[in-house]
């Protein structure tokens, strides 16, 4: 009965680990935010814009450098942030400065990188502390990549218990971002940013880009102990 109990337990815990990184909304959505702006000037390099559009998420693992704390977006000021500290500006600017050494597509996947931080400052929820994450961070930017996606439509709201407020961004909060985006990495650009039917992205669905190194690590760990504690309830049931 316990090796049962270890093995359902096990499945169960690997399928949230695979669900938690294949549904994520941020990839498609900032993959579709970077070919947005630079697949125009760079249409050899899609590869490129794709990967370096989630290589903060995917690779550097850094998501305590994709806040800014600028100005306060909630009402109840107990999460507010006590300080300026605009870590993903500061990333955005060292991939631009390394842009603009490049050439091609190498010049191309910099840039994705770079509206990755960039993007990441126009999240309400990037600019609080202590907000509840899976009932109002989460949620909001699912609902988003959902609207991006042509699931559902814009405006899209989501109305949080910490903060207590509700957060909603339209269509048009959605492209102007895009643009300010744009400006920031030095391209201008004319108003064609209406929302497609689609992500015209493919990052998660890509073998490749399905989970992050040290998240696939971890499960290759997981796994490991699955199959020991199944194999040492097995002999401890033959002797």
């Amino acid at each position: 009965m316990k090796k049962h109990l270890t093995v359902i337990s096990c499945i169960l815990i690997l399928l949230i680990l695979f669900s938690m990184q294949i549904f994520a909304w941020d990839w498609s959505t900032h993959n579709y935010i970077a070919e947005k702006i630079l697949l125009r000037y760079y249409p050899e390099c899609k590869p490129e814009i794709d990967k370096g559009s989630i290589y903060p998420d995917k690779v550097l693992n850094d998501n305590i450098k994709h806040h800014c704390y600028t100005e306060c977006p909630a009402s109840d000021t107990n999460y507010c942030p006590r300080k300026k500290d605009c870590p993903a500006k500061s990333e955005a600017d060292k991939w631009i400065a390394k842009a603009n050494m490049q050439e091609g597509c190498e010049k191309a996947f910099s840039l994705a990188v770079a509206s990755h931080y960039i993007s990441d400052i126009y999240v309400p929820m990037h600019n609080l502390v202590n907000e509840d994450y899976n009932n109002c961070h989460k949620p909001f930017e699912s609902k988003v990549g959902e609207a991006v996606s042509g699931k559902t439509a814009f405006p899209v709201t989501q109305c949080c218990e910490k903060p207590m407020q509700c957060f909603t961004l339209t269509e048009d909060d959605f492209n102007n971002m895009i643009k300010e985006v744009s400006y920031y990495l030095g391209i201008k650009q004319g108003d064609d940013y209406g929302i497609e039917n689609k992500v015209t992205g493919n990052a998660f669905l890509s073998p490749d880009n399905i989970v992050p190194k040290s998240m696939l690590v971890f499960i290759i760990v997981a796994m490991i102990i699955c199959l020991l504690l199944f194999f040492y309830f097995a002999r401890k049931k033959k002797w």
